[in-house]
């Protein structure tokens, strides 16, 4: 099993673990990750704005997008998709 992927695999999203928030309601019952100190930072002295969704759209930069609106979401989805197919092996198992 590939532990360094960048995404979920159609495996991952059928788990039944009650980890597995594609098939389960509200948070899962505990921490699943550990977030860095730049993250903590970024958390408790946010950047203005009325962002609803984000995405990275590149892994080797680490850029990443914030959008208000769901069809602004899906166009920095469309570009993060875009970015995997130019990158094969990048953004799957």
């Amino acid at each position: 099993e590939n532990l360094n992927t960048n995404t979920t695999t159609p495996k991952d999203r059928a788990s039944k673990s009650k980890y597995n928030t594609y098939l389960r309601k509200g948070l899962p019952p505990g921490p699943i990750a550990a977030p860095g100190k730049a993250a903590l930072e970024a958390a408790a002295n946010p950047e203005p704005g009325k962002w609803l969704y984000f995405t990275t759209v590149d892994f080797d930069s680490g850029e990443t997008k914030f959008a208000e609106t769901d069809a602004e979401f899906q166009q920095i989805v469309s570009e993060f998709q875009a970015w995997c197919q130019s990158h094969p092996g990048r953004c799957d198992s």
